[in-house]
């Protein structure tokens, strides 16, 4: 079961505007008949995570023609019903069958965005730039037997 609220606030600052929003989501798993052999290769079948999300940016016109943007922004995500209850089922092009972790931890993704744009009368030129850096990232594991 997932819940989640989220809010958002924009506030102008000088000559440019801030913005601000989060959200945070509640992730609650649990399997309701799992087999023996699952409940014997995982710690625990249930698990309540909270994922927390957030983001800034600020947005401004340096003049007519030019605007400048910067946003940072760090979010998470609970692993899917996939990644976290299949057992012995294989799935996607590779032979091996998957093994589901219900307490895997929530993947986040730290990001940074910086944007510039040059809207002169008949022209128009964008340049966008990012960077990413997640951690926890939710990946399958060859285990032998």
């Amino acid at each position: 079961m997932k819940k989640g609220g989220g809010w958002s606030l924009s506030l102008p600052i000088n000559q440019g505007v801030l913005s601000v929003s989060g959200r945070l989501d509640m992730n609650q798993a649990r399997a309701l008949n799992p087999t023996e052999a699952f409940r014997q290769q995982v710690e625990s079948i249930s698990s309540l995570q909270a994922n927390p999300g957030i983001s800034m940016g600020w947005q401004t016109d340096l003049n007519e023609a030019w605007q400048l943007g910067l946003w940072m922004a760090r979010v998470s995500r609970s692993g899917s019903l996939t990644e976290r209850y299949i057992h012995c089922f294989p799935v996607g092009l590779d032979p091996y069958e998957l093994l589901g972790n219900p307490q895997l931890k929530p993947e986040t993704n730290n990001q940074l965005d910086v944007s510039l744009q040059y809207r002169p009368e008949h022209f128009s030129f964008s340049l966008r730039l990012f960077a990413a850096y997640l951690t926890d990232y939710i990946t399958g594991k060859k285990k032998e037997n």
